[in-house]
C-alpha cells in the first residue's frame, strides 16, 4: 500500500486507546502518501493527537501528508506540538498540507511551535496551512512564519487567513517579505 485516505468526519465513535492501537497497523505500512481527516470530530482532544502522531512518526518514505482538524474544538497548542514531533523523523517530505480552520484554542505559541518542527523538512516544496476562523491567531504568528519561510525551499504556499480578525496588513507584510 503506497496511499491511503481515511476519513473520520463528524465521527465521535472512537476512544483515545482505540485511535492509538489502529495506528499498529499503519505504522506497519511504506505509506508515500497519507490523509487524514478527523474534520469535527468534537470528541477529539490534544491526547488523540498524540496518539494519531504515532501513526505518522514510522512512515519515513512518507513524500506527501495531508491533516485535517477543521472544527476540532478541543484542539489546543498542546496537540500542535504533538504533531510537530511526528514531522521530525520525515525527511523527504514534498508536500504538507495542514487544515486548522476554526480551531478556535490554536494560538501564536502553537504556530511557532509547528514552524520549529518544520526546520527537519528540507524536501517540502508545497506546503497549505489554512488557518481560517482561527480566533486567536494573530500578525505574531505572520512574523515568525515569515523566518521559517526563508528556510524551506517551497515553491508552493497556500496560507488560509478567513476571518482571522487579529491578523492586518502589518502581518500580510511578514509574508510579502519572503515573496
Amino acid at each position: 500500500l503506497r496511499a491511503l485516505t481515511l476519513k473520520f468526519q463528524h465521527l465521535n465513535m472512537f476512544t483515545e486507546k482505540e485511535i492509538k492501537s489502529f495506528g499498529n497497523y499503519i505504522a506497519k505500512t511504506n505509506l508515500e502518501s497519507f490523509f487524514l481527516d478527523f474534520s469535527e470530530y468534537t470528541a477529539l482532544t490534544d491526547d488523540s493527537v498524540e496518539g494519531i502522531t504515532h501513526w505518522i512518526m514510522p512512515l519515513t518514505p512518507l513524500r506527501r501528508l495531508k491533516l485535517s482538524f477543521s472544527s476540532c474544538k478541543h484542539l489546543t497548542d498542546v496537540g500542535l506540538a504533538h504533531i510537530k514531533n511526528a514531522l521530525k523523523p520525515i525527511k523527504f517530505l514534498n508536500s504538507l498540507e495542514l487544515d486548522l480552520s476554526a480551531c478556535t484554542k490554536i494560538s501564536d505559541r502553537g504556530l511557532h511551535v509547528i514552524y520549529e518542527g518544520m526546520k527537519s523538512l528540507t524536501s517540502l516544496k508545497e506546503w497549505i496551512l489554512d488557518l481560517s476562523f482561527c480566533t486567536q491567531i494573530t500578525n505574531d504568528a505572520l512574523s515568525s512564519l515569515k523566518e521559517y519561510l526563508r528556510l524551506l525551499p517551497l515553491e508552493v504556499l497556500f496560507l488560509g487567513l478567513v476571518k482571522c480578525e487579529k491578523i492586518n496588513e502589518k502581518g500580510l507584510a511578514h509574508i510579502k517579505e519572503v515573496m
